[in-house]
């Protein structure tokens, strides 16, 4: 475990034309809470290292540090090192460098959780270009005003790229370019079995005089709330392109049967009606796929993004069980029936 907390910063600066080392974190689980950073600058013509942070298992990183405006106010910029009073990895240059951004790699072999105002952002105010933002996991989770950003005021690059089986977005959380004066937005590519964006949680590549930067979702399913929103655009300028994809590989993330699929194999079950009472069926099992419309198609020939409105969100949970209905349909459930216990 690898934890930073409270405040405290893993910090690596360049101050004049050198450049500097980057930082590399590998551990079994990594958390930065309560105002925990890990930080890397460019003040000068010398460029920034990378921060890399690579977890077999999860990588958490939550709350803010509610002492950091007091703390700012009384020592000044020089003696806090601290970027924000959020919690994350923070790649920054300042306004009269000219030195480029590092940018920030996670790796992890489980989950990403970002939480309660905690983020993970470049952020570019001189001349250099902008490193990017780059996250791998099976599942990552924006949740309570967390957010992914890349801001840059001039250069190039800026981008976020998002590789995961499942990314869900709630209460705020958003995943942003932004880009000011006359630069260009940096481009948002995210590759994803579902991508879940409720409650306000929006997705944005944005410019005010340059062009804005462009959206590329590739996903089996996309499922926003109304009040959610994918935008690329500029105020001044050209906008961006928003452009969605769906999966071309629908098998992606399932889980291989234990079972040899060359042969009919049956598993017996016992499940329960919408009445209560108890009846007997079978599972066959004969494959992973299934046949698309036509052999052109996907798997599923619905619309890839559903838009749930503005009603509450539903719950979105895992089925653990499959039961048989009165009139002899399947159904795949998240609990048991209590008729059945």
């Amino acid at each position: 475990m690898f934890r930073i907390a409270d405040s405290a910063v893993v910090d690596a600066q360049t101050f004049n034309f050198n450049d500097s080392g980057g930082i590399t974190i590998n551990a079994k689980n990594f958390e930065a809470v309560n105002g925990g950073q890990v930080i890397s600058t460019s003040r000068s013509s010398g460029k920034a290292g990378n921060i890399t942070i690579n977890a077999t298992n999860s990588i958490v990183l939550t709350g803010t540090d509610a002492t950091f405006t007091d703390r700012l106010a009384q020592f000044g910029p020089v003696i806090v090192d601290n970027v924000s009073a959020s919690s994350g990895l923070f790649a920054n240059t300042l306004p009269e460098s000219t030195g480029d951004g590092s940018s920030i790699l996670v790796n992890s072999g489980q989950r990403i959780v970002i939480t309660a105002g905690a983020g993970i952002a470049v952020n570019s105010e001189g001349l250099g270009n902008t490193g990017n933002v780059e996250l791998k996991s099976p599942n990552i989770t924006l949740d309570g005003n967390a957010y992914l950003s890349a801001t840059t005021s001039s250069g190039d690059r800026g981008n976020i790229i998002l590789q995961s089986g499942n990314i869900q977005l709630r209460r705020g959380s958003n995943i942003t370019t932004n880009a000011s004066n006359n630069a260009n937005g940096g481009n948002i590519a995210i590759d994803t079995g579902t991508l879940v964006a409720l409650e306000d949680s929006d997705i944005r590549a944005n410019a005010i005089r340059g062009q804005g930067g462009n959206i590329q979702l590739t996903a089996l399913g996309i499922f926003r709330a109304g009040e959610s929103d994918i935008d690329a655009s500029s105020q001044l300028g050209i906008n961006g392109i928003v452009q969605i994809s769906r999966l071309d590989d629908p098998s992606r993330g399932l889980v291989p049967f234990e079972v040899n699929l060359a042969s009919e194999t049956a598993a017996e079950f016992t499940g329960c009606t919408a009445g209560g009472a108890s009846a007997e069926g079978s599972l066959y099992v004969t494959g992973n796929g299934g046949l698309p419309p036509n052999p052109g198609e996907a798997l599923n020939s619905n619309p890839i993004l559903d838009d749930l409105g503005s009603s509450a969100p539903p719950a979105i949970v895992e089925a653990r069980t499959l039961i048989k209905t009165a009139d002899g349909r399947l159904l795949l459930v998240a609990e048991i029936p209590n008729t059945c216990r």
